[in-house]
């Protein structure tokens, strides 16, 4: 799974603007700030600011809800966690970043494959 989505960030990235790239980057970080100022609150206790990052954080599951019903069918129960499957992308492409930085090969299927490719 992990040499399968790192392949495809790989032939992602080459073909994607750096403009579509940035728009991206700042969209997934707005989807994972919000969980981590709800969870921060909620751990300290901070009612108001729980309250109000519980209600953005319904509003945005609500949007992602919509959204993937839109291009598939995706379980409701999936979306309401989707920062756990954020993190996990993250991971990925963290690692294909390192791999781009380093010039490392990104393998898929036991064999190297060539950017963009």
């Amino acid at each position: 799974l992990v040499e399968g989505w790192t392949k495809n960030f790989a032939s992602g990235a080459f073909s994607s603007t750096p403009l579509f790239i940035v728009a991206i980057s700042l969209w997934m970080a707005s989807m994972f700030i919000l969980p981590v100022r709800l969870a921060s609150a909620v751990i300290g206790l901070q009612g108001l600011y729980a309250a109000i990052y519980g209600v953005l954080y319904a509003l945005m599951v609500a949007l992602l809800v919509y959204g993937a019903s839109r291009i598939g069918r995706f379980k409701h129960a999936a979306v309401v966690v989707y920062p756990v499957c954020l993190v996990f992308f993250l991971a990925v492409f963290l690692i294909y970043l390192f791999k781009k930085i380093f010039r490392r090969p990104v393998r898929w299927g036991g064999r190297d494959i060539k950017e963009g490719g």
